[in-house]
């Protein structure tokens, strides 16, 4: 069994993973990658610091929402959503506790990337095996198999047109 593989899918997952680990958030020469940030959120919730439940809230929403769309993008182009939704989330609230600073470092920029690239090989997938124009079924996973036909079905169909 042949298999249909959406290369420019795995891209946009293999950057979103990227992302997760580069640094989204930058104070003076140290970047701090997702898990990073969320880990700092959670011990400062935790222990009473200066993160209201909302905004710690989230935070974790947001970082979650990054890092599983970025997991899904390796099954499915739809891991696009969760990234386009979480990352926003994550930037408009760093940005409100921060006086409207925006996060510094490439983490956040590359997710954004990430998760547009995966919503685009929704709608246009480039790879092996898409050769022909397919339904929205088979563009909705990264692995697809490829149904051969058989040659009783080859005999029906019709004939190509004269050019």
């Amino acid at each position: 069994m042949n298999y249909r593989i959406n290369i420019l899918c795995l891209i946009g997952a293999i950057i979103g993973i990227v992302a997760i680990f580069s640094g989204w958030i930058g104070i003076s020469y140290v970047k701090f990658n997702l898990i990073d940030v969320l880990n700092i959120v959670n011990d400062q919730y935790y222990w009473g610091g200066d993160y209201s439940s909302e905004a710690a809230q989230i935070y974790m929403i947001g970082g979650l929402l990054c890092i599983s769309g970025a997991l899904i993008g390796f099954f499915s182009p739809i891991g696009g959503v969760p990234l386009l939704i979480g990352t926003p989330m994550f930037i408009l609230i760093y940005s409100s506790r921060q006086e409207g600073n925006i996060p510094s470092g490439i983490g956040s920029y590359l997710a954004i990337a990430s998760g547009i690239i995966l919503l685009i090989s929704l709608a246009i997938p480039i790879g092996i095996g898409y050769e022909k124009t397919i339904g929205i079924k088979e563009r909705l996973l990264t692995f697809s198999p490829i149904k051969k036909m058989k040659e009783s079905e080859e005999d029906m169909l019709p004939p190509p047109p004269d050019d």
